[in-house]
């Protein structure tokens, strides 16, 4: 499968193509959707919220009747287990469909395999980017604790 990544770091369009991808381990998810027959990836980084719209200042442009300037911005935080939250919200005067249930002027959480879509344009599948507990997502996370097991004599 071949995907053309979209930063989350600067503006883009969706005919926008990266190589090289920098800080590709700091990737905590992306959403994948389908533009001329090719996929795409918006990619979400920890602290950096992506927007989707129909400005050329968004992230991911998508162009469409019903699509507002800046329709969503997409963030991730850390969760207290050392996860990740996936979080969208609405900023349109559409509305958003989570899984084809109309959202309007909400925050929801995307889980891994929720499909987002924006009304009569775009449809973004989020993947979740599983890492080992034990990895450091950015390069001033804590080093996490040596898991032990203990058994019961």
């Amino acid at each position: 499968t071949t995907y053309t990544m979209l930063s989350s770091t600067s503006p883009t369009g969706p005919s926008s193509q990266l190589s090289n991808l920098p800080g590709f381990s700091s990737i905590c998810a992306k959403l994948v959707t389908m533009f001329r027959g090719r996929k795409e990836a918006v990619i979400l980084r920890l602290n950096r919220p992506a927007t989707i719209g129909r400005s050329p200042n968004c992230h991911y442009v998508v162009v469409g009747t019903f699509v507002s300037a800046v329709h969503c911005t997409i963030s991730v935080v850390r969760s207290q287990n050392g996860g990740v939250i996936v979080s969208c919200q609405d900023l349109s005067r559409n509305g958003i469909f989570l899984n084809g249930h109309r959202i309007s002027k909400s925050v929801v959480i995307l889980m891994h395999g929720d499909v987002l879509e924006l009304p009569e344009s775009a449809s973004f599948t989020c993947q979740h980017v599983w890492k080992d507990r034990r990895d450091k997502v950015d390069l001033f996370d804590p080093t996490p604790p040596q898991l032990t097991q203990t058994t019961k004599s």
